[in-house]
């Protein structure tokens, strides 16, 4: 009788950590079909999206102040003083408050809150939508190091100015409001990008004619 009871005993204990042991594992999920393919188009969408705004949204927010006028260039200290610390206080409260959120109360609510702010974000950016200052793209940046780079090598065989800021060519479009950047010692292997040579033409205005002949110090 004794026997009996003590396999009995045994089996439960056998059949209760088995069931301890299966409860502790991790899911299997199989990510396969449309599940697969809703996975990977929502992380894509996630990465262009986060891709397209952190790039833009400081020059954007730059762009709503006039750097030539001393209040614009104290909107400009302004607007980057609240930038990181609303951009560190949003890091905070996500590591901290959604993090306990999600895996303590429930990843709906977890995930729910921050697709809910950034939706008023969302909301609230396009009702301004009308009166921010929208600056037109005047070329690409890509292609102008690029032009940059191809005009350096071509004049590789020139010999360096001695007063690089000063005998370099200069030229700033007259309706951009960017401000203009001082000459460095930095990357001088490409100052011979805007070493003028009497080769080199220009237009009436001042600028190149031929830019992947000559480039600015600004570039």
């Amino acid at each position: 009788m004794d026997d009996r009871m003590n396999k009995s005993d045994k089996e439960a204990m056998e059949k209760k950590e088995k069931a301890i042991v299966a409860t502790d594992d991790e899911p299997k999920i199989n990510y396969r079909g449309w599940k697969a393919m809703s996975f990977i188009i929502g992380l894509g969408l996630m990465i262009m999206g986060v891709g397209g705004i952190r790039p833009c949204n400081l020059a954007f927010g730059v762009d709503q102040f006039n750097p030539k006028t001393e209040a614009g260039k104290r909107g400009i200290d302004s607007f980057f003083n609240w930038y990181f610390f609303t951009f560190t206080f949003a890091q905070m409260v996500s590591l901290t408050l959604i993090f306990y959120i999600q895996p303590n109360v429930s990843w709906a609510i977890g995930l729910g809150i921050p697709a809910t702010l950034m939706s008023i974000a969302c909301a609230v950016y396009f009702v301004g939508s009308k009166i921010y200052v929208k600056v037109k793209a005047t070329g690409s940046p890509i292609t102008s190091v690029a032009q940059v780079i191809v005009v350096a090598i071509k004049k590789r065989e020139l010999k360096p100015v001695e007063q690089p800021w000063l005998s370099l060519f200069k030229y700033f479009p007259p309706k951009s409001i960017n401000s203009k950047i001082p000459y460095t010692d930095q990357f001088r292997f490409l100052d011979k990008a805007a070493i003028v040579t009497p080769q080199d033409e220009r237009k009436g205005d001042g600028s190149p004619a031929d830019p992947w002949r000559l480039c600015s110090l600004q570039q």
